[in-house]
């Protein structure tokens, strides 16, 4: 499944494993998720969901509060945890919408719009908890996708530009 994810994106999977396991938790879910996306600081999603007035401390506080304190130090070899259904439908769906964007591919951006259309996940209520607006999120990622939004049109020099499409194999 991850064959399809950035470099960017397998970060994010990877820090909500260890995530996951700093927790004490045996699943990952969509909090977990949240918490591998505002883990890089320099990284494009942080630097949005600041600009959205969203705290990544806030964002990490929120979380814990479902997910429960770290409990212990997090080792170079994690055992494979599996995800919550919630989580599994949102990296599906990752996939999903970056195939339906005509994207060769998932990055982090995509895993964020996945999290915020789930309106009953641990994540877009610690979003939503810490002012975060879905759709203004949406508007943001929409944006550096390079899709028109109503008020927003699109801006050639920012976001990347449609990627080419694969052949399909049917």
């Amino acid at each position: 499944m991850f064959y399809k994810f950035t470099g960017r994106a397998r970060r994010v999977v990877a820090q909500a494993q260890q995530e996951a396991y700093a927790h004490n938790n045996e699943y990952i879910g969509t909090g977990h998720l949240l918490l591998g996306l505002i883990h890089d600081s320099d990284d494009a999603v942080v630097t949005m969901l600041q600009a959205l007035g969203a705290d990544p401390r806030r964002i990490r506080d929120q979380v814990e509060k479902t997910i429960g304190p770290v409990h212990r130090a997090v080792p170079s070899d994690l055992s494979v945890t599996p995800h919550t259904p919630q989580a599994k439908r949102a990296l599906d769906r990752s996939i999903y919408e970056a195939q339906r964007r005509g994207h060769d591919s998932v990055d982090a951006e995509h895993i964020l719009y996945s999290l915020i259309g789930q309106t009953n996940c641990a994540a877009a209520k610690a979003l939503m908890t810490v002012g975060a607006n879905p759709a203004r999120i949406l508007q943001q990622v929409f944006q550096i996708w390079g899709i028109p939004t109503p008020g927003n049109p699109p801006d050639p020099s920012r976001g990347r530009a449609p990627l080419k499409r694969r052949p399909s194999r049917w």
